[in-house]
């Protein structure tokens, strides 16, 4: 079908094979989207979604995550080469440590006022706020 829209709640670990699927299926990587899912509920107090994108032929599939905001996950820039800039991104906004990027900023990509100001564990801001924070 032409012009769909999917999404697919997936685990952690299933977010690299999920993404060597869709290459090797003919998907682009349109876009990686990270939020705070915090302002919602106690429940989610520390938690992202990420939103791993992909399109083939006017379908869109989106690759959905949820994680705690301090949470070790893979980089997909193996598969998709244009995905390092997404993941530092997410890394210098959010404070998600990327392993095996194919080209890693060390949380340098954008220059912020405290590190990671969109991380929802507000601890670790104010940490950073009151101590400071020397860079890589």
């Amino acid at each position: 079908m032409k012009g769909t829209i999917e999404t697919k709640e997936i685990a952690l670990s299933e977010i690299f094979p999920a993404s060597q699927k869709m290459k090797d299926d003919g998907y682009r990587l349109v876009q990686i989207c990270c939020t705070s899912l915090a302002a919602g509920s106690v429940e989610h107090a520390n938690a992202l979604e990420m939103i791993y994108s992909f399109d083939k032929d006017l379908d869109l599939v989106n690759l959905k995550i949820t994680i705690g905001a301090n949470t070790e996950i893979g980089s997909i820039s193996p598969i998709y080469p244009a995905a390092y800039l997404y993941e530092n991104e997410v890394h210098d906004l959010f404070g998600v440590s990327i392993k095996d990027m194919t080209l890693d900023f060390k949380g340098n990509l954008y220059k912020t006022a405290i590190p990671c100001p969109m991380n929802p564990d507000f601890k670790q801001r104010l940490r950073y706020i009151v101590t400071g924070f020397e860079r890589e």
